[in-house]
């Protein structure tokens, strides 16, 4: 299953605090401190996450019947479905 690559990636060109005052590119990064970076969550862990957000924030707590595990497959089905559509050219 692809997953839409990085939510937030971080190009090469990218500036970082140096941490003395300064600021380095991560072209800069040696590739083994580079890697430990992570390209962190998944844009199809990202709309996932979106999805829940948006829907406990539109019900009162009292009428979300469901559990954890149902609203984190409806969040990747949600998820899915945006990816699949998004891979659609015009």
């Amino acid at each position: 299953m692809k997953d839409g690559g990085p939510a937030f990636p971080l190009p090469q060109q990218s500036v970082v605090p140096s941490g003395k005052g300064g600021t380095i590119t991560l072209r800069d990064v040696s590739p083994v401190a580079l890697s430990s970076i992570g390209e962190g969550m998944s844009l199809r862990d990202y709309f996932a996450g979106q999805y829940v957000i948006g829907a406990l924030a539109s019900f009162p707590t009292s009428e979300v019947n469901f559990d954890a595990n149902t609203m984190a497959a409806l969040a990747y089905e949600f998820a899915d479905a945006m990816l699949a559509v998004r891979a659609v050219k015009p």
